[in-house]
Parts: C-alpha cells; sequence; structure tokens
C-alpha cells in the first residue's frame, strides 16, 4: 500500500479575515479597511415610539384613538378586540388600552405607567417612524402624528479576527475578497477599483493568488434593502 500523503500548511494568503453582517435598514453603510479587516458602522438599533396621556380625567364613551392604522374605541365594556374598557381613573384606562393594542396588533408593542401609554414599534428601525397614532378622545393627548426615533440596527460579527478568533496583523496584500448575501442586497464598493450589486444569486469577488496592494483601501457595504445579510471574506498577506 501507498505510504500516506503529507498535507501541506496552508499559506498566509488562505487566511481570511470574516465580517458578517445584519441591516435593519435600507442605505446603511459599512466600512471595512481591507489591510485589517476591523469593520466600522456597527449601530444599536432603537424602536420608534410616542405616548399618549391620559390625564385631567376620562375619555367619553365612542371616543377614539388609533394605532398603525387600526381604530380603538372606549367603551364602558369592552365587548370586541378594537373596544378599551373605561377605568375608574387615568392610570387603569391607559393599562385597558395598552392591553388591549398589544394583543390586537403584533407590529407594535403597548405599555402603560401612571397614566401613560406608550406605543413602540416591534423591532428596531426606521421603518418604525412611519407607524401612524392618532386621538379624539377627552383627556388624551399624542404629541405626534406618528411613532419617532427609530434607529436601524447594523450589527457586525467576526470582523478583523481568523477562523480561531485571532487578530491578524496588519496586511501589505490582498489575494481574494467575496461579498455575498443570504437576505436582501447590497452595493459593495473598494474606491474606484470595484464595484457591484450583491443579490442573494450573485456576489462581488476578485481572486489574485499574487496579491493586490491597490486594494489595500476602503471596502464599504451600503444595504439595498430592509433585513439584509451579508459577508465579506478577506484574503490578506
Amino acid at each position: 500500500s501507498g505510504s500516506p500523503g503529507t498535507r501541506k500548511s496552508m499559506p498566509l494568503s488562505d487566511i481570511a479575515y470574516t465580517v458578517n453582517i445584519a441591516f435593519d435598514g435600507s442605505g446603511d453603510i459599512v466600512t471595512i479597511p481591507l489591510s485589517t479587516g476591523i469593520a466600522t458602522g456597527d449601530v444599536t438599533g432603537v424602536k420608534a415610539a410616542r405616548p399618549f396621556t391620559f390625564s385631567g380625567g376620562l375619555p367619553s364613551v365612542d371616543e377614539t384613538i388609533e394605532v398603525n392604522g387600526t381604530t380603538y374605541t372606549f367603551k364602558a365594556s369592552s365587548a370586541s378586540a378594537t373596544q378599551i374598557t373605561i377605568g375608574a381613573d387615568e392610570t387603569a384606562t391607559a393599562a385597558n388600552a395598552a392591553s388591549i393594542i398589544d394583543a390586537n396588533d403584533s407590529e407594535v408593542d403597548a405599555i402603560s405607567s401612571t397614566g401613560t401609554l406608550t406605543i413602540s414599534a416591534a423591532e428596531t428601525g426606521e421603518y418604525g417612524n412611519s407607524i401612524t397614532v392618532s386621538e379624539a378622545a377627552t383627556n388624551v393627548t399624542v404629541g405626534g402624528a406618528t411613532l419617532t426615533g427609530g434607529v436601524d440596527a447594523v450589527v457586525i460579527t467576526g470582523d478583523g479576527v481568523d477562523f480561531e478568533g485571532t487578530a491578524l496583523p496588519t496586511a501589505t496584500l490582498v489575494h481574494g475578497l467575496l461579498v455575498t448575501c443570504t437576505a436582501g442586497s447590497v452595493t459593495a464598493a473598494v474606491s474606484t477599483i470595484l464595484k457591484d450589486t450583491v443579490t442573494p444569486n450573485g456576489g462581488l469577488q476578485t481572486w489574485n493568488a499574487t496579491g493586490r496592494a491597490d486594494l489595500l483601501t476602503n471596502l464599504t457595504i451600503t444595504s439595498n434593502a430592509v433585513n439584509t445579510v451579508a459577508q465579506v471574506v478577506i484574503r490578506t498577506s
């Protein structure tokens, strides 16, 4: 029988940075210096929100509030999914409203505290800033026509390390670059050298065994769709 072959060690150019990026929204940007693979643009998402204030008394029977396109009607006793029981005081009424809205609409969260009903988007992101709210009720106020303050999350993992989690030294050559998407779409650009739209059925890639110093610049990944997931693999030496 033949002797087993000798497995050669992997050349340095086969060591790769892998950067995983999840975008909440469209138009969000991550910048990756290809010499280090350490990405910037990580943002903690914020849910859009808006409070209703119950103060000075109670709403009257058949008055209404609106959340995310649904009208909720105040009643002496709730008899449907969009009817709110008027409580003994403002705090109880706000709590009843939160319970009804939270159970009826999965796209928003509703909580109450001491006469304040706070509506927030169910997920982080700027999309929540378009969720509508309004009131047509005595002793109930809301300070705007939509939720506000929503911020898209950009979650970056695995940047600047090899497959064992060890930080790599600053590179002098780029031997390979691959950008792929499992959801959504991004525009990937390295200065003016390379630029492409990347979707789940396509990608930006360049492989050059001899290495390219001209790619040692910033790679920008811009989301073109909400809920986009991209991965960047950079081979360096």
